[in-house]
């Protein structure tokens, strides 16, 4: 295998492991502020249930518009190859 396909190969790890966990450890985050929050502003429970909505909703938006701005991207995923979204991305 050449060198640059491994480099690829490990960056699309390492970016894949690494969005992965920061997802769920950031709505944990979220979720363990949620006294202090509570605390600060004054807020009863429902308007907390909207901070962590208002966070996952935020996280969603920003995912879509990530995955609009990639070119072929849906178009790979379809087929379950990364090398074809790399060959594809690469020719535009």
């Amino acid at each position: 295998m050449p060198a640059p396909v491994a480099v690829q190969r490990r960056t699309v790890l390492i970016i894949a492991t690494l969005a992965a966990f920061l997802t769920p450890f950031m709505g944990s985050a979220v979720n363990i502020a949620l006294p202090s929050i509570a605390a600060e502003f004054d807020l009863d429970a429902v308007s907390l249930s909207l901070v962590a909505s208002s966070y996952l909703f935020a996280t969603v938006i920003f995912l879509a518009f990530a995955a609009l701005c990639t070119p072929g991207i849906f178009a790979s995923l379809a087929r379950g190859s990364v090398r074809d979204y790399r060959c594809h991305s690469l020719t535009q």
